[in-house]
């Protein structure tokens, strides 16, 4: 049996400091009410710059190996807190991240990576790219808790770290943080 998981994210995780406000929203906020997804212990804040169907060893090599010849540590701002839904019966509650000309340039480079070694991304690229950070997800028709954000953390920018981890079906990256 293989240990590749089908699903794949090349994403930005936050700085600890960072990633521990997102979780603690989600923790203290959502976490009575998610569907199938909150962040905490083992799903962690990140935004995606590519989501990937992966069966091949040699692409995932090939992508850390990429990864490890480059730095892509940028800031990110957010822009606001926001609701999606992107499947039936189901909410994305997220943070939308500002589209910065770096983060943009970034993704644009992902993009033609994952394609030049074969990949076709499962997320919307280029200009339909939407990056967001992902709270929770609930079922839709529940009630979106209220919470406090941190003012310092809307108009802060934080530092990303670029990574390759497993995903759920759904995008989600799974078991890695900015320090792994």
């Amino acid at each position: 049996m293989s240990d590749i998981k089908p699903n794949s994210n090349i994403c930005l995780t936050f700085e600890p400091s960072a990633a521990t406000i997102f979780e603690n929203i989600a923790q203290t906020s959502f976490q009575s009410s998610a569907y199938g997804y909150c962040l905490g212990p083992n799903i962690f804040p990140h935004v995606t710059l590519a989501q990937l169907h992966i069966t091949d060893k040699e692409r995932k090599q090939d992508i850390l190996n990429w990864l490890s010849e480059r730095s892509f540590e940028i800031g990110i701002t957010l822009d606001n807190f926001d609701i999606s839904f992107r499947s039936p019966g189901v909410m994305w509650c997220h943070f939308s991240v500002h589209k910065s000309d770096a983060l943009m340039s970034l993704q644009k480079e992902m993009d033609g990576y994952v394609k030049s070694i074969g990949l076709e991304p499962l997320n919307p690229s280029l200009e339909a790219y939407y990056p967001h950070v992902t709270i929770a997800r609930l079922k839709t028709g529940t009630p979106i808790p209220s919470f406090e954000i941190p003012e310092k953390f809307i108009e802060g920018t934080f530092v990303t770290k670029a990574i390759y981890g497993p995903s759920d079906e759904l995008g989600q990256l799974l078991g890695y943080r900015f320090n792994d």
